[in-house]
């Protein structure tokens, strides 16, 4: 029982806590790379590049921002230098010890940091630039809160169901946002939403930037079996942990979520554009 009750408490953190933010991040993922292939045959590969140029700013700010935070040694950072040859923006360069868990668990967030630092800037953006009721299905899902590490398989299983149905519905109120909130005649929600399309074009992780996420994973995972294991005599701290996991998360969520349909509605007007003008990917 000592010995299963971690495991379990683990796999339930995984789920509810990281779970939806890292469901929303590859959605990002995959969705910014459909971004830039439409908008590049639309208007041109260069010319995408430049126009997204803040995003890929961001991009590598982030890479190199976490880098820092996780003690690596940074010797390199270039924001924005496209190359033709081999498709590179921008790129960091950084060493750690391998043998320091703490720098090699950072791979994790390192690799992963465009999707954070992207959330971050968007909002921080969305606060001053979006009208307050544009930004009421996001503070609807920071009252949502989850916190079943304790509960049993079957009460887990429904807690993330409720995530992710969370999710939908906040999805659908903050597209119907747009129409009600006078966000679309105000100035700022076109500065923003140029600010989403460059960042949230750019939130995709190169090769690199993945097998780290999956390096410093492993680690974060078993640091996470250990602290449960250890943590089963001090309950409340583990009840700490997992609200702050827990908050953390449906904050990221709900930026994501704001970034995710602002930019669905950008990709469906580049398909539209693209037929419109007959230009459409191969």
């Amino acid at each position: 029982m000592f010995i299963i009750k971690p495991i379990f408490t683990t796999l339930i953190q995984l789920l509810l806590v990281l779970g939806p933010a890292l469901g929303l991040g590859l959605l990002m993922h995959y969705l910014s790379d459909c971004i830039r292939t439409r908008a590049a045959v639309l208007i041109g590969t260069k010319k995408y590049t430049y126009l997204t140029a803040p995003g890929v700013v961001v991009h590598e700010a982030s890479h190199a921002l976490f880098a820092l935070i996780f003690l690596h040694k940074v010797t390199k950072v270039v924001f924005f230098a496209p190359d033709e040859k081999t498709g590179t923006l921008g790129y960091v360069n950084h060493t750690y010890n391998k043998r320091n868990l703490y720098q090699r668990a950072g791979n994790f967030f390192i690799g992963s940091a465009p999707i954070w630092g992207g959330c971050a800037v968007i909002a921080l953006c969305g606060w001053f630039l979006l009208p307050p009721t544009m930004l009421a299905p996001a503070r609807e899902m920071l009252s949502f809160s989850n916190n079943a590490s304790s509960a049993d398989g079957a009460a887990a299983a429904q807690s993330l169901l409720n995530v992710f149905s969370v999710l939908g519905y906040l999805g659908i109120e903050t597209a119907g946002a747009l129409f009600t909130s006078g966000a679309l005649l105000s100035i700022g929600f076109y500065v923003f939403a140029y600010i989403c399309f460059c960042i949230g074009g750019n939130m995709t992780l190169s090769p690199p930037d993945i097998k780290g996420v999956w390096d410093g994973g492993i680690i974060i995972v078993v640091v996470m079996l250990v602290f449960n294991f250890l943590m089963q005599w001090l309950p409340a701290v583990t009840e700490l942990v997992d609200l702050m996991m827990s908050t953390a998360s449906v904050i990221i969520c709900a930026v994501m979520l704001l970034a995710l349909v602002l930019n669905l509605i950008c990709y469906g007007l580049l398909v539209l554009a693209g037929r419109f003008f007959r230009r459409v990917p191969a």
